[in-house]
């Protein structure tokens, strides 16, 4: 049996300092480096497309990953320009990681989307991204994109395209990652949530990775490291160990995390 190679990441977790940070994390050897976004959150918040960009231009082989990028909030056709762009400027080492947000009404408000339509939505740019990136003269009529003969110029490095991973914790998005249309899932296991809620998460995951619901190998993605060191990460507080390395994956992408007191937000998790 081929020995299975594990990559380890991790992410930026401020707006600002970019280029240091990124060279900083692919000289202590990281495979993947990450990059979340907002258009409005509790603190200061990045745009994974920018910071990813000026990221490509300091660095030159750690892969580029959205983590993640809130597809319901951008119209498909320039989701799919934004991320084609992003690989090209790479020299083709960007992987998309797609989630549908909601835990902060007011953005959602903010850009004209009601927050109930996050999950059909990120299914229409779903479609919209594996098609585009792959295809020319698309013609696609859904829900919320109609395109007719439509080419991106240049098409994606990477061939047939770049990596899609779908992100989230809930059943829908676990539904949405098995979608022979995406490569993988992208699940977030967090201190912060409860013993409960987390083992439930990694039971549930295991089984559709077991049954080949997921077809291929499963990402995993925390955000519950509380200190990174210059030469690794320390996962003494973080219960990283038994959260996460008892999952099967191909990737493990551990994220600096200040601890910050979130007001509540009731938001559906059957999106």
């Amino acid at each position: 049996m081929a020995e299975r190679k594990i990559e380890f990441g991790t992410t930026l977790r401020t707006p600002d300092n970019i280029e240091a940070l990124a060279q900083q994390i692919e000289g202590l050897g990281f495979d993947i480096l990450g990059c979340g976004e907002h258009v409005s959150f509790h603190g200061d918040s990045a745009n994974g497309f920018i910071s990813l960009s000026v990221a490509a231009g300091v660095t030159n082989h750690i892969r580029l990953m959205s983590a993640i990028t809130l597809a319901p909030l951008y119209p498909a056709a320039l989701l799919a320009k934004l991320g084609a762009a992003l690989d090209v400027a790479s020299g083709g080492r960007y992987t998309m990681g797609v989630g549908v947000g909601g835990e902060f009404p007011p953005e959602f408000e903010a850009c004209g989307v009601p927050v109930r339509q996050r999950g059909s939505r990120t299914d229409d740019a779903l479609e919209v991204l594996t098609r585009v990136w792959s295809e020319t003269d698309v013609t696609y009529e859904g829900r919320y994109t109609t395109l007719k003969n439509f080419s991106l110029k240049p098409l994606p490095v990477q061939k047939p395209r770049p990596p899609i991973y779908v992100s989230g914790r809930s059943e829908a998005a676990m539904r949405r990652a098995a979608n022979t249309r995406t490569d993988g899932f992208l699940t977030c296991i967090r201190r912060s949530i409860s013993p409960r809620v987390s083992r439930r998460s990694r039971a549930t995951l295991k089984k559709r990775v077991a049954t080949s619901q997921i077809s291929r190998s499963a990402s995993i993605f925390s955000a519950v490291c509380t200190r990174i060191r210059r030469r690794g990460f320390d996962t003494r507080r973080t219960g990283f160990r038994n959260n996460m390395l008892r999952i099967s994956a191909n990737a493990y992408i551990v994220t600096p995390w200040q601890a910050t007191r979130i007001p509540a937000r009731p938001v559906s998790r059957n999106t």
